[in-house]
């Protein structure tokens, strides 16, 4: 029985600029947490690193469904404001 099938969904958001190898630790460590009910948010807003899809795809593999991938030419922190902003609780 998967304990996990009643857990909220937890997201957590990572902000990253030209940090290929931090972020891969980043994003290993929260998929191997006990918690299994998580997505992970990855937001570069370096938006002319083309490789970083590339890269998030062969290392993890790309149905990973739990990992999603924001590339943006603005700034991160905006769009992070308003998804901890957009929240109902």
């Amino acid at each position: 029985m998967d304990r996990n099938i009643d857990q909220e969904l937890v997201s957590i958001i990572i902000p990253t600029h030209n940090r290929y190898e931090s972020l891969i630790r980043a994003v290993k460590s929260c998929l191997h947490q006990s918690y299994k009910n998580i997505e992970v948010i990855i937001i570069d807003d370096n938006y002319s690193n083309v490789n970083l899809r590339n890269k998030i795809i062969h290392q993890f593999g790309y149905t990973n469904h739990r990992i999603k991938l924001i590339l943006s030419n603005r700034l991160v922190r905006n769009l992070v404001h308003f998804i901890i902003d957009d929240g109902t609780n």
